[in-house]
């Protein structure tokens, strides 16, 4: 009896603390539980919108090129791992329909340039192509360039072009050519063609099987061809020296 008297005093005392867990400690369980799911979720919140704000979406169409800035003593493009800062301007997303094209004239040729004027611009890398443009900017302020006699100034000129297609990238070399002068019934003739007395140019012309000089007087003139605007007339046979 005496067993079974203290068996029921065992059970009575695990019945009473079954009882006091699940009245007491299981709710604390519980809510310590809960608090920490809380947590989990605002922490899963707060990742999820640190994610969306690290992925940036372009406002337009365009290539990425990065700018280079100064780490340390280097000057380079970013790499994975550098530090960036809030308005640091990185990179850049070109519009690659409408380009522009900047270079340099000599103050001495600044007359021949003016806003709204015709260009050709031809690829360095590939000589073929050809696209047309405008002059947009005329810089305000003259300069030197490295490499170029310090008594010449220079002025920057912007030119606007726009491609079908991918056939100039920022950042590549190209050949401007600026349509300073318009003649369409202008006579011309190649530069190597035209010889000097003094200050006098002349050529030699092919008159009755013979060769006999003739003085010219010279208009504007390019990299290959001289405009003649007295002495020659169309069909006049040169000889080149």
């Amino acid at each position: 009896q005496s067993k079974v008297d203290q068996l029921r005093v065992n059970y009575k005392s695990v019945s009473k603390r079954h009882q006091l867990t699940i009245d007491h400690l299981n709710p604390l369980a519980i809510k310590q539980a809960t608090a920490k799911v809380s947590a989990a979720e605002q922490e899963l919140e707060i990742a999820k919108r640190q994610l969306s704000n690290s992925v940036i979406y372009a406002p337009a169409r365009g290539v990425v090129v990065y700018n280079p800035l100064y780490f340390g003593n280097e000057y380079r493009s970013i790499r994975v791992g550098d530090p960036v800062y809030a308005n640091q301007r990185f990179m850049v997303l070109p519009d690659m329909q409408l380009l522009k094209v900047n270079f340099y004239i000599p103050e001495s040729e600044l007359s021949r340039v003016g806003d709204g004027q015709d260009v050709l611009v031809r690829p360095v890398s590939n000589s073929e192509t050809r696209l047309l443009g405008k002059i947009t900017h005329i810089g305000t302020a003259a300069q030197k360039l490295p490499g170029k006699p310090q008594w010449q100034r220079y002025f920057q000129v912007t030119v606007s072009i726009e491609q079908s297609e991918n056939e100039v990238r920022p950042g590549m070399s190209v050949v401007v050519h600026v349509r300073s002068y318009n003649n369409q019934n202008a006579i011309r003739i190649p530069r190597r063609v035209v010889n000097w007395d003094g200050k006098l140019p002349f050529v030699y012309l092919e008159q009755n099987g013979e060769k006999q000089k003739k003085d010219i007087t010279l208009g504007q003139a390019n990299t290959e061809y001289i405009e003649v605007i007295g002495g020659l007339v169309p069909g006049d046979k040169v000889f080149v020296e």
